[in-house]
């Protein structure tokens, strides 16, 4: 569309009438009196949506599928329904069923509440995995045989790995696969002196060591996305070489010089040098909702005021996993 010059377009002014501008008309939508016609919470988690016939399914359907989910979920482990957090009315009604001077949760977490973790835990015990079976000499003998275990729930995995695992099958080794997002985890270091605490502990899924060329090579165009952290200058064609088509290398780092790339590395394969200081209050009140739902913690030192110094000496020393934090309230600072 043609305009003279020193005009404006249609729409910019109040006064134009954007059936007449462009010649579609248009009809105001007052979603405040009709509604989204969905059930309010919690209801809304069960309840059927109100457009089911659009897509060409019926309430009945919807409702049946939802039941059958219901089951699915409590045939592998009671806590897939209740979750972590239980109502305290049915808290009331599930401590009927246990000794009464036991705790509901800690109840739920036994074994013989998932017929499915018992048998997961008689087939690894077959294949020798996590028991300690004596060699001839006396020394432990470690099976050759390896499993990947599957599940549709994220949270399934979760209560494998703290129930069965952790709690009865300790000296069997794993590795996490799924992380709370669905994500293959790398770790990138200068060394490989973090590379047993990245692995073993954060349960990352491959480790990198950035001075080895060998194997950033071998990881060229892998990544869908970098964070990155390092809060000194480091020049970053090494980093952009690891992303895929269309990857974003996302500097959370506060850096006062300026950075250095090879333009031709980010405009052949698309790729995007972002950054973020915090994310508005919304996100972070998603970020937190997450963490609760995933049971996730940070991994921090609660120190007193009185120790400050020393965080400081052990800062210098990278000597913190992974954050100080200073109780205040636990501080009598009118002393």
């Amino acid at each position: 569309m043609e305009r003279a010059p020193g005009t404006q377009p249609p729409l910019c002014r109040s006064d134009d009438d954007p059936d007449a501008a462009w010649g579609v008309p248009m009809e105001a939508y007052d979603h405040k009196s009709r509604g989204s016609g969905l059930a309010t919470w919690p209801a809304r988690l069960t309840a059927a949506p109100p457009r089911l016939a659009d897509f060409g399914r019926s309430k009945d359907i919807f409702e049946k599928d939802t039941a059958l989910q219901y089951l699915l979920k409590l045939c592998s482990h009671p806590l897939l329904v209740v979750g972590e957090k239980i109502p305290d009315s049915l808290t009331t009604i599930l401590s009927e069923s246990f000794p009464s001077t036991s705790d509901v949760m800690s109840e739920l977490h036994k074994l013989h509440h998932s017929p499915k973790l018992i048998a997961l835990q008689e087939i690894l015990e077959e294949c020798g995995i996590g028991v300690d079976a004596l060699s001839s000499e006396g020394a432990v003998s470690v099976g050759q045989h390896r499993v990947l275990i599957f599940a549709q729930h994220k949270a399934f995995l979760d209560i494998i790995e703290r129930d069965l695992f952790q709690t009865h099958m300790k000296s069997g080794k794993y590795k996490r696969k799924s992380k709370a997002m669905g994500h293959h985890v790398t770790v990138i270091n200068s060394s490989n002196r973090k590379r047993e605490e990245a692995i073993d502990h954060l349960r990352a899924d491959d480790y990198l060591v950035s001075s080895d060329s060998t194997r950033m090579q071998e990881a060229a165009d892998s990544l869908d996305y970098i964070i990155d952290t390092v809060p000194v200058f480091h020049p970053l064609e090494l980093y952009l070489s690891l992303l895929k088509l269309n990857g974003k290398l996302i500097l959370m780092g506060a850096i006062n010089t300026p950075l250095q790339f090879v333009s031709p590395m980010v405009m052949l394969g698309r790729k995007t040098i972002t950054g973020s200081f915090i994310g508005s209050m919304k996100e972070t009140e998603e970020m937190l909702e997450f963490w609760r739902e995933k049971g996730l913690k940070s991994m921090i030192e609660m120190v007193k005021m009185d120790y400050v110094n020393t965080t400081l000496q052990r800062l210098e020393k990278n000597d913190v996993r992974y954050r100080f934090i200073i109780d205040v309230v636990g501080n009598k600072l009118d002393q």
